[in-house]
């Protein structure tokens, strides 16, 4: 089964569309133009459907087309360490190149779509490249999406990462759930861009929620491993949204809350790792999925409501995640909320803590760090609206 895996794998990097002639050495700079984490805007556009009418292009000509507004956000990508040749991304020393060598060899034996167990261990070799002092021969990650009618979205670059993560970084488009989407994944250096790959999907038709998960082994993504992204109907883009669930006593008033960040313990009640280890994370060093996936709910008056009415991402394999997350909602004074810190299981998944702020009368607007049970610190913002 493993070598069934492995040339399944190794025929996906043969057939990834990367100008690998066109590889040069980047000129890396320091400028705070240069340097951005993906935390911030994007830059967006249009085109003309006659650019894109070539044979195999993504099909959106439909007679009855009937489109509504979606909300499109790039979430997440895992893109494959080495480029098809086995050579660093970008300029690297020996002693780098063959740690991605023997990590590109390795990290083939994770498997297909196995999206957990790739970022393991992409994690751990993100880390040994860090140690040796080779960082900047990973690529910088930028992706093109073009979608329906003149709707094309590209995210912010996040510099340096084979799993780059982008937040706030969303485009309203006009879309039928027939359209389909030519996606561009690259490597963006000073003076041009190396195609990492490039697919075309109906991402309407694969949502599961708002999310759509793509995997490069199944739809033929060059060295995209995987890409994530979000596809929430309406016309509102932008970091909050007004959720349901919030107070209709008289005189409530707008909140925005935030769930910034949270560190728990490193061990469960019981004193015992928080998951079992991942089989084959080994491969690469990687702790292998003993630490928690946490996610973060917001309850108003806790379980008096039927629902959270926030919800965060999920940060796998952590014990200190970073959300900046926001949702808006309707408090009275009398109103408090609990935050139920959870560890992310396949099945039932595991509370670590219930954080309770005072009645909303009683609290200071602004930053507040709670702590309770196993959380050893979660770290929220309360501000009137």
């Amino acid at each position: 089964m493993k070598s069934t895996l492995r040339i399944m794998m190794l025929l996906l990097l043969a057939t990834a569309v990367v100008c690998v002639g066109c590889k040069k050495n980047k000129n890396k700079s320091d400028t705070a133009a240069d340097v951005d984490d993906g935390d911030n805007g994007s830059s967006s556009g249009s085109y003309d459907d006659d650019d894109y009418d070539e044979s195999g292009g993504p099909a959106n000509n439909f007679s009855n087309r009937n489109a509504s507004d979606y909300v499109v956000s790039v979430l997440s990508a895992q893109i494959m360490p080495t480029a098809p040749d086995g050579s660093c991304w970008d300029e690297c020393s020996s002693k780098v190149q063959t740690a991605l060598g023997a990590a590109g060899d390795k990290i083939t034996m994770v498997g297909l779509n196995a999206q957990g167990k790739f970022e393991t261990a992409a994690k751990a070799l993100e880390g040994t490249v860090g140690l040796l002092g080779g960082q900047s021969s990973l690529p910088d990650v930028v992706v093109e999406v073009r979608c329906g009618h003149g709707n094309v979205h590209t995210t912010t670059v996040v510099k340096d990462k084979i799993l780059p993560v982008w937040k706030y970084d969303e485009k309203v488009m006009s879309l039928d759930t027939r359209d389909e989407c030519l996606i561009i994944v690259s490597d963006q250096d000073d003076d041009e861009m190396v195609e990492i790959g490039r697919t075309i999907v109906a991402p309407l038709e694969m949502r599961s929620g708002d999310k759509v998960l793509i995997y490069g082994a199944d739809v033929g993504f060059g060295l995209v491993y995987s890409l994530e992204m979000s596809f929430r109907a309406g016309s509102s883009a932008g970091t909050t949204t007004e959720t349901p669930g919030g107070s209709t006593a008289e005189g409530a008033s707008m909140y925005q809350i935030e769930v910034i960040s949270a560190r728990v313990s490193a061990k469960n009640k019981e004193g015992k790792d928080w998951d079992a280890p991942i089989p084959g994370a080994s491969l690469l060093g990687a702790a292998g999925g003993l630490e928690p996936d946490l996610f973060v709910e917001a309850w108003l008056n806790g379980y008096k409501s039927s629902e959270p009415f926030m919800k965060t991402t999920t940060k796998k394999d952590t014990f200190s995640a970073t959300f900046n997350e926001v949702a808006r909602v309707k408090l009275s004074g009398d109103d408090h909320i609990n935050f139920m810190v959870w560890d992310a299981d396949l099945t039932n998944h595991d509370i670590i803590g219930e954080c309770k702020t005072g009645d909303i009368k009683n609290l200071s607007q602004g930053q507040h760090t709670l702590k309770c049970d196993l959380v050893e610190e979660l770290v929220i913002k309360i501000e009137k609206r």
